[in-house]
């Protein structure tokens, strides 16, 4: 009965979630109480949970509603674990620093109402031991965060709302035709049971890999994986700086548990998925530092920065998938560099968004903006939040000492490592090259952000005061991330190696690989790969930012319009796609109007010939107003005339589009049974 905990984790904060929305409603101050009360009960059961899981592994089933939920410790903390340990903490202090940010607003019951349910959603991916069972709460988790994102209501946010619905739903969908692939030919979803089944089955690896890219392309929209990265940097600057840490520190990394599950559970050691999530890593990671250096608002520098990082996990991901399986250790599950350096990346980019977030919605709360140019200097007299966010900021750019840099050590030692052993080293010294360089990117635009808003002149008069900026309590749940990042850093034997040691030998990242042994980060050798980014970070800030992107001291956002991939490809396609299905459908509704016309006495030919007419005249008069907008309308008086034109078999017609409708119905009834029945077996 000990698995029963792992329902009550993923269920208990959607129930709460419920219960939150008409307690907030009728008291906002009962709505802060009651959430707070609900994070740490859900924080204690969490750290039991993870406790009694300890060298052991847990599983249950809700079979009414076929539900599956697993958690293995028998090698230590395990990855689920850890990172529930790391979901619910972040929740935490979120929901500890929102009173204060939402101080005002009237809409806190529908935030903390949604901000539970996202929590369950999120915790039930990360305890699935089905696919269905991972499936139902990534929608979850994707639908109710939604609300974060449209939670200002203002025009900006409501278009940044649609673009992260639309991605979600899209990668929802995708998601679950490969999933309905893999059940219709496997037979199960069990994560536990699927390289086994797949062994066993005849299924051809056309389809598998189609199934997997299914799988891929919905669980790396959700992680900020390029092409469908556009989301990151439009839904972070709307969104509450609250929701933005959770956001970017936690719902990403649910994307990347997908990416993980069809890397380590369907095709292991699949060179051709190896280097499509190489080559899609390498441009999010590219991209995204770039995007980074020429935005001046804080959080969109923090949103790509988002990317980037999502870039550098996918990377160590896709080194792993190139290694041989066949690799293996007579002595049982070992780990690889790759996979260390990806997990570890992922713990270490939770902490720091956590951090770098809140900071800036500190620097929203107090200055109401999130520009640069308004945010000059307003640090300057705040030794706490300099030293939090130095914290952060030094552990993204891979400052020795910080725990970024153990994690991007590895993950460059892995490239290396494979350079030698792939026979391919132009390639992966190449590889090398933009992975330094995006390194140093990163320390150019986090000088950016720390150079504006703790070393120049204040933009305003005010900012030279010495005024609290956050709560007590918001101050010293800040300060533990902020201190870990340190410590980890300080200490990468003792604690980031023993945690990558314990996450990679648990569920989903076991492997039967041959040892690589970790780097010796304070050598010369590791040293360089470091100094290396320092060093094209600074030239880049001086020369391109400093440069570059001011003019007479203010910062400018020279990053080219057309270079955005929604509003340059996407949303024109979409558009185009619509006009041509409309096109389509009006084509195929004329065809019966056109048969009855012809079937019906002669004598309803010349009106029939006249409206024909009315129309084509009314077709190129537009194309002209169209060629020669300054000259008089050329559209005909038929306009007129056409709306008084009568139909002699209207009800005939009438009667048409009803049975059409009806079959439409029909149709779709079918459907949704098929479904229904594909999703039984």
């Amino acid at each position: 009965m000990e698995g029963v905990l792992l329902v009550i984790v993923a269920l208990l904060p959607i129930l709460l979630g419920i219960a939150v929305y008409p307690i907030g409603r009728k008291s906002q101050s009962a709505g802060h109480i009651f959430t707070m009360c609900a994070m740490v009960v859900q924080f204690v059961l969490t750290l039991a949970t993870v406790i009694v899981c300890y060298g052991n592994m847990m599983e249950f089933t809700l079979p009414w509603w076929k539900l599956s939920f697993t958690m293995s410790g028998v090698h230590g903390l395990g990855f689920r674990g850890l990172y529930l340990l790391v979901l619910n903490f972040m929740w935490l202090v979120a929901a500890v620093f929102s009173p204060e940010y939402f101080r005002g607003d009237t809409r806190t019951h529908r935030y903390y109402s949604f901000m539970l349910v996202t929590l369950g959603g999120t915790c039930g991916m990360f305890l699935a031991a089905d696919l269905m069972t991972l499936f139902t709460f990534f929608e979850i988790m994707s639908l109710s965060s939604y609300v974060w994102v449209v939670h200002t209501e203002t025009d900006e946010a409501r278009r940044a709302s649609t673009s992260y619905l639309a991605v979600a739903v899209l990668g929802g969908m995708v998601s679950l035709y490969g999933i309905m692939l893999l059940q219709h030919h496997l037979g199960t979803l069990e994560l536990s049971q699927l390289a086994s089944a797949i062994a066993q089955s005849d299924i051809s690896r056309k389809t598998l890999m189609v199934a997997v890219c299914c799988l891929l392309f919905g669980f790396g929209a959700k992680a900020g994986m390029f092409p469908l990265h556009f989301w990151l940097p439009k839904s972070h600057p709307v969104a509450p700086a609250p929701a933005s840490a959770l956001l970017s520190g936690a719902l990403t990394k649910a994307g990347l548990l997908g990416v993980i599950l069809v890397c380590f559970r369907i095709l292991p050691g699949d060179d051709v998925l190896g280097y499509i999530i190489l080559a899609l890593g390498t441009i999010t990671m590219v991209l995204g530092a770039v995007r980074a250096l020429f935005s001046m608002n804080i959080k969109e520098v923090l949103a790509c920065s988002s990317m980037s990082q999502i870039g550098f996990v996918l990377l160590g991901l896709g080194m792993q998938q190139l290694i041989d399986p066949a690799m293996g250790s007579a002595d049982g599950p070992v780990v690889s560099l790759g996979v260390s350096g990806a997990v570890l990346h992922m713990l270490n980019h939770s902490l720091f968004k956590l951090i770098l977030f809140l900071c800036a919605g500190i620097c929203y709360k107090c200055c109401h903006s999130l520009d640069l140019n308004d945010l000059r200097g307003f640090g300057r007299n705040k030794p706490w939040l300099m030293a939090v966010f130095m914290s952060g900021a030094l552990g993204i750019t891979g400052m020795p000492l910080f725990s970024g840099y153990v994690s991007k050590t590895m993950l460059h030692e892995a490239i290396v490592e494979y350079a030698v052993h792939s026979g391919m080293p132009l390639l992966f010294k190449s590889l090398e090259w933009a992975f330094l360089l995006s390194g140093g990117m990163t320390v150019a635009y986090m000088t950016k952000l720390f150079v504006a808003i703790f070393v120049e002149k204040p933009a305003r008069p005010e900012y030279e005061e010495n005024t609290p900026c956050a709560s007590l309590a918001t101050q010293i749940m800040l300060a533990v991330p902020a201190l870990a990042v340190f410590a980890m850093g300080a200490l990468p034997r003792k604690i980031m190696e023993s945690l990558a040691t314990a996450v990679t030998m648990s569920s989903p990242l076991s492997y039967n690989r041959r040892l690589l042994e970790y780097p010796h980060y304070f050598t010369w050798e590791c040293l360089s790969g470091a100094g290396i980014s320092f060093a094209v970070g600074i030239l880049i800030y001086l020369v391109l930012i400093r440069k570059g992107l001011m003019i007479k001291g203010q910062y400018k956002d020279r990053w080219p319009k057309w270079l955005d991939i929604e509003n340059g490809i996407y949303r024109p396609l979409i558009k185009a796609s619509a006009a041509l299905l409309k096109f389509l459908s009006l084509t195929v509704a004329k065809l019966p109007d056109l048969l009855i016309k012809l079937l019906s006495p002669r004598e309803s030919h010349k009106e029939y010939g006249e409206y024909v007419r009315y129309k084509m005249a009314i077709l190129v008069g537009r194309i002209q107003d169209k060629l020669h907008p300054q000259e008089e309308s050329h559209v005909p008086a038929a306009i007129e005339m056409e709306k008084d034109l009568s139909w002699t078999h209207q009800v005939i017609m009438d009667s048409f589009s009803f049975a059409l409708l009806m079959a439409c119905i029909g149709v779709a009834a079918i459907l949704v049974y098929v479904l229904w029945s594909l999703l039984k077996v």
